[in-house]
Order: C-alpha cells, then sequence, then structure tokens
C-alpha cells in the first residue's frame, strides 16, 4: 500500500482509547505514513471532544465511516460488549481492524467473528503485546527442554485502580461494557500467555472474587483466577486483579528438571533440579521482544503480509478459555467452541 493509511478511531470507552492513536502510533509508527481522519463514539459528546483534540472530524453514524471509501482502517477501543456488531460491519466492509482487547465477551461470538475475519481478508490485530523479551527467552528455554516436562505455568497480571483512581472504576466496574470483570481485562494478558506457551486447553475452573463495594453493588470481580488443564497434563493459572497495590506483572514456569521466575522490575532467574544457584540472565542477554501489535497491524496493511501473531485465532481462543473459566466459577468444565 503506497498511499498513507487512512484510520479512524471507534468508541472512546476504553482507559487506551487515546493512547493509539496519540501517543503509541507516534513512538512506533512514526515511519508508516498514516492519518486519522475521523472518530465514532457511542458518547456525541467525548467523542466530538476527542476528535477536535485530534484535529480530526466526528462522526456520529458509525455505518457512515463503514460506507467512506476513503477510510482504510478502524482502531476499535469501544467497551468489550460492543465489539462484536462494531467488528461485523467493519469486516462487511473490508476495514482493516485493531481492536484493544478482548475480542468479546461471549464465547459464540468469538467463534462466530473468527469465521466473519478469516473470511472477509481484511488485517486484523488483537492489542495485546505478550510477547516480551522475557517471555520469548523462558520460552525458547522450554522449547529446548531445559525444564524437562512442564507441570504448572503461572501468570499474575494486575492493576491497583480499584483502590485508587474513581474514573477507570467508573469504566471498568460496568459489566454492560465489560461482560465480566478484571479477568477479560488485565487477565486477558495472563491467558493469552497461557496459550502462547502451552496451547489450546482442555479443561477450565474459575474463581472470582469482589471485594470491594463497586465490584459487589455491579457484580464485577476484582481479584481473579482461573486454571486451566491441558493435553501434557500440565496446569496453566492465570490471576489477575484491579486491587493489587503496586500493580505488576509475574511468571513463574515449572518443570521435572528444573524451574523459572520473572517480574516485572526484577530479573529473570531460573535453576535446575541439579543445581544449587539461580542462574541470572542480564537484560544484555535477552532477545528482543516482538513487535508491538500497533505496528505490527500497521506493516500488515502497508505490506499487504498476513503474519501469525495477534491473530483472531489467538483473540477468539482467549475469550473462550475466560468464558469458561467464569461459566464455571469454581466447578470443573470443559472448553467450549475450539
Amino acid at each position: 500500500m503506497s498511499n498513507p493509511i487512512k484510520i479512524a478511531c471507534i468508541g472512546g470507552w476504553h482507559s487506551h482509547a487515546k493512547d493509539f492513536p496519540m501517543d503509541r502510533a507516534k513512538k512506533f509508527c512514526s515511519h508508516i505514513p498514516y492519518s486519522i481522519v475521523a472518530v465514532w463514539d457511542d458518547e456525541p459528546e467525548r467523542g466530538a471532544e476527542w476528535a477536535a483534540e485530534m484535529g480530526c472530524r466526528f462522526e456520529p453514524d458509525y455505518d457512515v465511516l463503514c460506507a467512506d471509501p476513503e477510510i482504510d482502517a478502524f482502531i476499535i477501543t469501544a467497551g468489550t460488549t460492543s465489539h462484536g456488531k462494531l467488528l461485523k460491519k467493519a469486516a462487511a466492509a473490508h476495514k482493516h481492524v485493531f481492536i484493544e482487547k478482548a475480542l468479546t465477551a461471549d464465547p459464540e461470538e468469538a467463534a462466530e467473528l473468527r469465521d466473519i475475519v478469516n473470511k472477509s481478508g481484511i488485517h486484523f490485530t488483537i492489542s495485546d503485546p505478550v510477547e516480551k523479551p522475557e517471555l520469548i527467552y523462558a520460552k525458547k528455554l522450554m522449547d529446548e527442554g531445559l525444564f524437562g516436562d512442564i507441570t504448572c505455568i503461572r501468570y499474575k497480571a494486575c492493576h491497583a485502580f480499584g483502590l485508587t483512581d474513581p474514573a477507570l472504576m467508573a469504566r471498568y466496574y460496568q459489566r454492560q461494557h465489560t461482560g465480566g470483570g478484571c479477568m477479560y481485562d488485565m487477565g486477558h494478558h495472563a491467558v493469552h500467555v497461557l496459550l502462547w506457551f502451552l496451547g489450546r486447553p482442555t479443561g477450565a475452573t474459575g474463581m472470582f472474587s469482589r471485594f470491594s463495594p463497586t465490584g459487589k453493588a455491579n457484580n464485577v470481580d476484582d481479584i481473579a483466577a482461573a486454571l486451566f488443564s491441558f493435553e501434557s497434563g500440565a496446569i496453566g493459572i492465570a490471576e489477575t486483579g484491579y486491587l493489587c497495590p503496586g500493580g505488576g506483572a509475574e511468571f513463574e514456569m515449572y518443570g521435572t528438571k528444573g524451574q523459572l521466575r520473572w517480574d516485572r522490575g526484577g530479573s529473570l532467574r531460573y535453576r535446575f533440579a541439579d543445581g544449587e544457584d539461580w542462574i541470572c540472565v542480564s537484560p544484555e542477554a535477552l532477545p528482543e521482544g516482538a513487535k508491538y501489535p500497533l505496528l505490527y497491524w500497521m506493516e500488515s496493511i502497508r505490506d499487504n503480509t498476513y503474519g501469525d501473531q495477534y491473530t483472531i485465532e489467538e483473540a477468539a481462543t482467549v475469550t473462550q478459555m475466560i468464558a469458561a473459566a467464569y461459566r464455571t466459577d469454581g466447578a470443573q468444565a470443559p472448553i467450549a467452541y475450539l
């Protein structure tokens, strides 16, 4: 694609809505010709203000943007429960789509959206940059068999805004927009990592707690854990929450021959069953992380290429995994729709 990519921003609900066109596109994609030409939002006042901030037009009618032949692509950052209808119309209009996770909160709709996107031929990317340098390094060691048979992988991704930020609580504690609670938001990272390392699971169970008054009143979990079983016998644990002072991320991998640990802000280290000391990996020894999803998406549009990262298949499977955990809330159940 030789001409600039003309992009419309769809929905200002998500906390990262402004980040992508106003900050991250400039940071990661400045070498790619693009322009933000329009904004749509289901709250017209918010959308008009956002459009004025970016110096583009506000379009109150989503169908008008879908029908506009000058627009190539959509960045969708609307509420999770509205993603399905927005993506269906975008794919039908052959607009390329970058969507802020999660894909949807409905497992049946996830399967439908996967098929629609694949048939449409659009360039689709889910915004979930899980392939970080530390995790790429860990997966390489796992794939080389250094830890033997993998018995358990645990990933925790959490925030603290449920303790400190009423504005974010007003967004993410609304079930009609999120479809659930923290597992569809921060937990998406953890579940996606488990899928990347261990493949598709065979079963799931979940535990969901509501500590804050708002969480209890709105039936939105702000602390959660999901456990997944895999054909290999490994167990995957995804933990998340909005009530975690300091926030952050933690990764642990255990095998029959050793273990590995990493936490954000700390070191990557591993040890073997026959050794006493931890082996610490210096930052200089780590590989580069995968391309940032927004850059990956823009390059795929520019070059008309289809890769194997941040795909609709991944997005649909992560939704189905999370939905299975929510469906059980303490009881074992098979993963549906895979």
